[in-house]
């Protein structure tokens, strides 16, 4: 599990059995509309790279590792949720034997707002006695929604400071309120 813009990483064990000879195997990712998956070699202590395909040999006695890793694209992140990975195995030529698997990324809400000024100034001019306003937008900039947004000030001696309105109820990713 993990936020919307985080790398989910699954380690797969590869080994091919009951052939006489070493064949090679392709990748086949799927992921859910809006992520990325690919392949990586995983050499130990060695740099990962983008594989399709591996050869696997029946007389070898370890597995092969590699990596599947997937993740939102970063301009339409995930909303929380479970989502399913699935990478299938198959010999390049035959496409048999086939094997595949499914992993599943839970993507956990991550909560972030930005307070903004109306006008970007972060002052504003107020004379004694007299009502000085100073609008404030709210944007939900998180992967989850928002509840029970309150407010509160510092202010100095003999001020009032009030909002309207005195908080926001809830706040839907991507959006605004004044």
């Amino acid at each position: 599990s993990g936020e919307a813009d985080g790398y989910f990483r699954f380690e797969v064990q590869l080994s091919y059995k009951g052939g006489e000879e070493k064949k090679l195997f392709n990748f086949y990712a799927e992921a859910p509309v809006d992520w990325v998956v690919d392949v990586r070699s995983a050499s130990y202590g060695g740099e990962e790279k983008i594989i399709t395909s591996m050869y696997l040999d029946p007389k070898v006695t370890y597995s092969e590792r590699i990596i599947v890793v997937a993740r939102g694209l970063p301009w339409k992140l995930p909303g929380p949720g479970e989502y399913i990975i699935r990478l299938e195995v198959a010999e390049a030529s035959s496409g048999e034997p086939k094997n595949s698997t499914e992993f599943k990324a839970t993507v956990v809400g991550r909560s972030h707002f930005v307070v903004r000024t109306t006008s970007g100034r972060l002052d504003t001019k107020a004379k004694a006695g007299k009502y000085s306003y100073l609008p404030i937008t709210v944007t939900n900039t998180g992967t989850t929604v928002l509840d029970k947004i309150t407010f509160s000030s510092d202010k100095p001696q003999g001020w009032s400071i009030t909002f309207k309105p005195e908080k926001i109820e809830s706040l839907s990713r991507g959006s605004s309120e004044e």
